[in-house]
Order: structure tokens, then sequence, then C-alpha cells
């Protein structure tokens, strides 16, 4: 939010597990062939439609890291490899998995 002309909280930085700054603007999920039966729910799910659906290991889009591809996959197929951002979920999950009252600005 902004309030003349001024935002008025930071702009939030991703930081990793040792709380620095985590990048990993480029990371996108990956495709175990192996396990991926085409069955097309990673394609269906991405908000983005960044999963291609001629080829569903492919990623030709903006993923924005939402994870819904990985988290529905029936065969485990996706997942992620990139170290800052798997980092940065651990982080997420051991500093912010208690819930809180919202606050007003």
């Amino acid at each position: 939010m902004i309030r003349g002309g001024e935002p008025v909280a930071p702009y939030y930085i991703p930081k990793g597990e040792d709380g620095e700054p985590a990048k990993f603007l480029k990371a996108k999920p990956l495709t175990d062939t192996a396990k991926c039966t085409n069955c097309g729910i990673c394609a269906e799910v991405c908000p983005m439609g960044s999963v291609s659906k001629e080829n569903y290991a492919d990623v030709p889009g903006i993923c924005i890291k939402c994870q819904a591809c990985v988290l529905k996959c029936p065969e485990g197929a996706k997942y992620w490899d990139d170290a800052a951002f798997l980092s940065h979920v651990r982080m997420l999950e051991s500093n912010f998995t208690d819930r809180k009252e919202p606050e007003w600005y």
C-alpha cells in the first residue's frame, strides 16, 4: 500500500536460512520424466500458464514460485532443486508457521 507516494512497509526481500537475501528469480520447477505420466495436471493448475502443454517437463513461461504444479502432481514428478529457493522455503517454514492476527496499517 502506498500513502502520499511512499510505501507504508519496506519492499519484501526473500531471505534464506542464513538471513541473507536469496536470489531465485529464474528458478523453475523440474520434472522427473521417469515419474511423469503426462497427465497435464501441472499445466492445468499453473496460474501463469507457464507449463508447456506439448511437453510438461518444459516451463518456458514466467514462474511465480507458487508451487501449484509441485503440490498437485499425483506422481511427485515435479520438484525444485534451486538451492536458494529451497533455503527460502525452509526459512519460511521455520519462522512463519504460527498463525498471526491481521495487522491494519
